[in-house]
């Protein structure tokens, strides 16, 4: 069976390591030293030394520690984003955020709290409540 991998060219921090495909679920902790892609269920901690993507299809219920997390599923929990985090159009994100380099992208949700470290480096932060708007 052949992997296809959607977005190849963000690969570009490190080589793709893993994949959890739909269907799959798991709990845990699971460490990464690469690219990774999450498009089944999981629950529990996540530490990356590279690029995290949840896909569409993915659940994930976790604290996350990573460089680069792009969102495309459904996330739950405490992530930790050391470069940037990403949510995209199909991403729907449900808790707290750490980052110096958060984007939304339109059609993405966050319902949280985003904490942005302050310009100065003095290793305040800002922290922005964040919470859909109400279609109807």
């Amino acid at each position: 069976m052949a992997w296809i991998f959607k977005n190849r060219d963000e690969s570009n921090d490190s080589s793709w390591c893993g994949l959890i495909e739909k269907d799959v679920r798991i709990e845990g902790t699971l460490r990464v030293p690469g690219t990774f892609r999450i498009d089944g269920e999981f629950k529990g901690d996540i530490i990356s030394t590279g690029r995290l993507i949840l896909g569409e299809n993915a659940i994930v219920d976790a604290e996350i520690h990573a460089v680069h997390v792009v969102i495309a599923g459904k996330f739950t929990g405490k992530l930790h984003a050391e470069r940037e985090a990403k949510i995209s159009a199909t991403g729907r994100a449900q808790g707290e955020i750490h980052t110096p380099c958060l984007q939304i992208e339109p059609g993405g949700v966050l319902d949280g709290v985003c904490h942005v470290p302050a310009a100065a480096g003095d290793g305040r932060e800002i922290v922005v409540p964040v919470r859909p708007i109400a279609t109807g």
